[in-house]
């Protein structure tokens, strides 16, 4: 049994004409295996190229190390077969997200907050949501995030049992359960509070 098998390539952009060699092209089929994810490293120039792409559909994505260039707006839908060429993928601006977690009461918290962590995402394709920014919180409850920008959502992971998120103000504006939009510029600031007093509602049917 015999299939048509394609090639997926293209280049990547530094609109500051940085080298591009510490960015990582990912292409991630969908239904996904874990051992189906491929992934290589672009030359300084941008380039890459994957061959022997089998019939699937993909989305392609793009990590990298350098600080200041963000890819959460780059994420392609690939559809193969076909050959899928000349794709070009230009990064984007990022900004910093500084902030605190504290108690609603003002307390100390009961647990650790470095298990806490803060990630920004975004739904950058059909497939799903892609990471933008991640960082855990400090011991003292600050923390410092860079993120990428544009229309993203807010997650807050390893809140302790019996714990939830209360509220999240990004420049004072609650964003806990909304999209919000981050533009290139200053950093921003994001206070979040979480607390223990759950509310319980009981009846009779």
């Amino acid at each position: 049994m015999t299939a048509k098998m394609s090639v997926v390539s293209g280049r990547l952009v530094d609109p500051g004409g940085a080298s591009l060699t510490t960015a990582m092209v990912h292409l991630i089929p969908f239904p996904m295996g874990v051992d189906e994810v491929r992934r290589m490293s672009a030359t300084a120039g941008g380039r890459f190229r994957f061959d022997d792409v089998a019939a699937s559909k993909y989305m392609l994505t793009v990590s990298d190390t350098v600080d200041g260039r963000s890819w959460n707006t780059v994420v392609h839908d690939v559809t193969v077969p076909g050959d899928v060429t000349d794709l070009l993928l230009v990064a984007g601006p990022s900004v910093w997200l500084e902030g605190r977690v504290v108690r609603e009461d003002g307390r100390q918290l009961p647990f650790d907050p470095s298990e806490l962590r803060i990630n920004t995402v975004q739904q950058t394709s059909s497939a799903g949501f892609h990471g933008a920014g991640n960082t855990r919180v400090e011991s003292n409850g600050s923390f410092l995030m860079r993120s990428g920008t544009g229309g993203l959502s807010l997650g807050i992971g390893g809140v302790a049992p019996r714990w939830f998120v209360k509220s999240a103000l990004l420049d004072g504006v609650d964003v806990t359960d909304g999209s919000f939009d981050l533009t290139p510029g200053a950093p921003r600031r994001l206070d979040i509070t979480v607390s223990d007093r759950v509310s319980r509602l009981s009846g009779t049917v």
